[in-house]
């Protein structure tokens, strides 16, 4: 699972000065942030084969 963070967070979370549960916190905070303006939408199956290449992929598929 990938770390959304914001720029602010950025040093914080690279940096070597937050303890664990620090940046357990830091990541809740930032995770949130960045859900707000995540746009999620359904695309091709093709997806999840390696195989396949191309802008398509992540086209949204119609409703």
């Amino acid at each position: 699972m990938p770390a959304c963070l914001t720029p602010d967070g950025y040093d914080d979370w690279l940096g070597d000065h937050l303890d664990t549960d620090q940046l357990l916190q830091l990541l809740d905070r930032e995770s949130f942030a960045v859900a707000h303006d995540l746009t999620h939408y359904e695309v091709t199956r093709d997806v999840n084969n390696v195989r396949n290449t191309g802008p398509h992929l992540i086209e949204p598929l119609p409703a």
